[in-house]
């Protein structure tokens, strides 16, 4: 993995999670493979009760992905 294109991942990540703030339908939030598997991509995880949550397509260069999990709990 390019250290370069995983810094800006992280930087990027920032950024999202400062935009996203404390949203309740936002169950996680990470960097992982983009689609394409070729990739990186931050991946927002969510539970499926949003209704207003607004994404941009990237940020930085680095695509932003949802999926939808549902609830998310420790055991």
């Amino acid at each position: 993995m390019d250290k370069r294109k995983m810094s800006q991942a992280e930087a990027a990540q920032s950024k999202l999670q400062s935009m996203i703030g404390e949203h309740s339908g936002v169950v996680g939030l990470g960097i992982g493979l983009d689609h394409s598997r070729k990739g990186l991509a931050l991946k927002v995880l969510l539970d499926g009760t949003e209704t207003d949550l607004e994404l941009p397509e990237e940020i930085d260069g680095i695509p932003v992905e949802t999926s939808v999990t549902g609830p998310i709990s420790a055991n």
